[in-house]
Parts: C-alpha cells; structure tokens; sequence
C-alpha cells in the first residue's frame, strides 16, 4: 500500500491531478487548503481510496473504489469546531456492467444523511425500477452518535477518516 499525494484526483482516468511532494502536501495540510491522498494498492495495481481535505473549511470527503476503477462508496464529513462530523454516505450501485461508468451514470444510489441531533434522511434512486423516496431516520433512544465524530486527522494519518467497515447499519437509526 502506497500514498500518492495530489491537488485532485481523476476518477475517470485513475491519474492525480498536479502531483505533489510529501513536503508541499504537508504545507497545504497545515495551511489548511485542498488536497488529496491516494491510497494505491500496489499488489492489484489499482487504487481503493481517495481522501480529499479541505481542513481550513473543516470538509473531508472519502472515495471508495470498486475493482473497475468507479466510485462505489462516499463518506463526506462536515466541520464542527475541532472535530469532524460524517455528514452522509452514499453508495453507488452499478449494476451488473463490468465497465467504468461515472457516479451518475450508475443505476441506484442510496445516501443516508446524518445530522447531529439525531436525525436524518435516508433517499433512494434507483433507475431500473424508476423508484424514488425518501425516508426521516430517528436515533433509537438507546445509540449514540459516537462513531459519526471523527479527529481532524494529522498529516499521513488517514486510516480512521479512510476506514470502510463502520457498524453494520453505518449508524444506528431506526
């Protein structure tokens, strides 16, 4: 597993956009401005997330990759004053193509939205069935929100804010 650092990330063409050194994506980490990281997964030649920061507006957003290459899962926290907050996530169903396909051009999306009084929206889009509804998500008295926070990561330390597996429903709204 490897970092690559970067002004942006190309989705479609798994390429960074402005390549950066270490040194210059430390400064803008510590400067606050926007920068990507890349999580390259040496031993399939493909990468399986991207982490884009834009610490001085407190936004993270994380990106997720299937093994076509397109985004199957988003995470996008949101500031608070020294933490962040995971605003939504969002996942990307492609259906049975085995081709790259951008985030729109997928054939359900789902995203649940958090907010931090307990409450949310859960919307459904689904282009096969022409299906679309939303639904208020209420925190069942007995949960927290607790693993919704997460710590302004520091530099290079990305496996928190990065880490896929959250509990199964990601939160525990019912």
């Amino acid at each position: 597993m490897s970092l690559v650092y970067c002004q942006r990330w190309n989705k479609r063409l798994a390429k960074p956009i402005k390549p950066l050194t270490v040194k210059e994506a430390e400064r803008l980490h510590d400067a606050g401005e926007p920068y990507a990281v890349v999580s390259f997964n040496d031993a399939v030649g493909r990468v399986n997330r991207v982490v884009e920061l834009a610490l001085r507006s407190g936004h993270v957003r994380v990106y997720f990759f299937d093994e076509y290459n397109r985004v199957e899962m988003t995470y996008t926290f949101g500031p608070t004053k020294e933490l962040l907050f995971l605003r939504s996530i969002t996942t990307y169903d492609y259906g049975d193509s085995t081709e790259y396909l951008g985030m729109s051009q997928c054939e359900r999306i789902e995203e649940d939205e958090f907010r931090e009084d307990g409450t949310g929206l859960h919307t459904v889009r689904d282009e096969r069935t022409g299906e679309s509804f939303s639904e208020e998500l209420h925190l069942k008295p007995s949960k927290n929100l607790d693993e919704l926070w997460e710590s302004v990561p520091e530099f290079g330390h990305y496996a928190s804010i990065g880490r896929g597996s959250r509990s199964q429903p990601p939160i525990p709204f019912g």
